[in-house]
């Protein structure tokens, strides 16, 4: 799964994605950078996918309070 914002007043972009690794465990990458920034990345392994998901969305309704919109 990915998901990617872009803030229209700043214009910084963020990208998600959340996958399922060989081992059976879900990780989840973080993917940020600016206009002018070079970007950066996290990531991290998840206890479940529950978890997973649950992460996911708080992300989501973070990016969406900072004025990010969804692009994809």
């Amino acid at each position: 799964m990915r998901q990617e914002w872009f803030n229209p007043s700043n214009g910084r972009r963020y990208l998600v994605e959340l996958f399922e690794d060989l081992l059976g465990d879900w990780v989840l990458v973080r993917c940020w950078a600016g206009a002018n920034r070079p970007g950066n990345q996290k990531m991290a392994v998840m206890a479940s996918q529950a978890d997973a998901f649950h992460q996911l969305k708080s992300i989501e309704a973070l990016r969406r309070k900072r004025g990010y919109r969804r692009v994809m």
